[in-house]
């Protein structure tokens, strides 16, 4: 059984298209395993009428990725080839958005552990 830990990075504006993205690091028994960006469209933040995540929100929707990592690594979609590419995960349906909404708390730092999970 391996232990995996999503250590928080940044978040960001998403350098592609219009949305904002929370930047992961997941590791794997204390060792790098893949670089995880949970992204939200900037259109999904409608149902909560902003235009920019409001403070916490990307903390909360980095929270909520930890099922979608999980399957991703039983399905082995990751490690992907180049695990320092991001692996991306989009958490922007009005239900998402507003459930992250009522789960807020306090943005994560740099270096705050989102998630582990044992596998």
């Amino acid at each position: 059984m391996a232990s995996f830990t999503a250590v928080f990075d940044t978040e960001q504006p998403h350098p592609q298209i219009a949305a904002w993205q929370a930047l992961l690091i997941v590791n794997r028994d204390d060792a790098y395993f893949q670089s995880v960006a949970v992204s939200v469209r900037t259109e999904a933040l409608h149902v909560i009428d902003a235009a920019e995540p409001p403070h916490g929100l990307m903390s909360s929707l980095a929270r909520m990725s930890e099922s979608y990592v999980r399957q991703a690594i039983r399905e082995t979609s990751i490690p992907l080839p180049e695990p320092t590419n991001a692996y991306e995960i989009f958490l922007d349906d009005a239900q998402m958005v507003s459930t992250a909404m009522a789960a807020l708390t306090p943005p994560f730092r740099r270096g705050d552990v989102a998630w582990t999970f044992d596998l």
